[in-house]
Parts: structure tokens; sequence; C-alpha cells
């Protein structure tokens, strides 16, 4: 992985949001509220949302509506440029 972090759950863990632009399928998997086929799903439009960079862009997902994108935006970020995170 790109970040320090063993899993994304240790930087949930943290109180840190996860930058979407570094997550594979299988580490999107280990954020809570996201399945195989979501993550499969988000997966394939990973660079729309990012280059959306809000948060109503995980809307173009098919299954993820209002109430589950600000659940997910408290868990990710989709900024275009996602620092690393360094475990503290």
């Amino acid at each position: 992985p790109y970040f320090l972090y063993t899993t994304p759950g240790e930087i949930l863990a943290k109180g840190k949001k996860i930058p979407l632009t570094i997550l594979s399928r299988s580490e999107l998997m280990q954020v809570p509220e996201i399945s195989e086929l979501r993550a499969e799903k988000i997966m394939d439009k990973k660079y729309q949302i990012i280059k959306e960079s809000k948060c109503d862009a995980l809307e173009l997902v098919h299954g993820i509506g209002p109430k589950t994108s600000k659940k997910l935006c408290n868990l990710l970020t989709l900024d275009k440029f996602s620092p690393r995170i360094y475990n503290e």
C-alpha cells in the first residue's frame, strides 16, 4: 500500500480520512459501507469521482445515493492531490 498504516481501518481509527486516489479495490473493501460489489463500482468511476472532487460525485456510482455518499465522505477524501498518510 501507498501509506504506512497496515490497513485503511488503522487510518480511520486515527480519525483521518482515506484518500480515494491511493486505494486499491481490496483496500477500498476494508472501508465501512463498502462491499466487494460497491468497491468494484467505485473503482470503475474512480477518476470521474476524483475529477469532480465533491461528495455528491459518489452518487455517480449506481446504488449510492445521498445518504451513503454523505457517510462515505466522512471516511474518504476525494481530492485530486491527496497527501500521503503516515503512521504517527
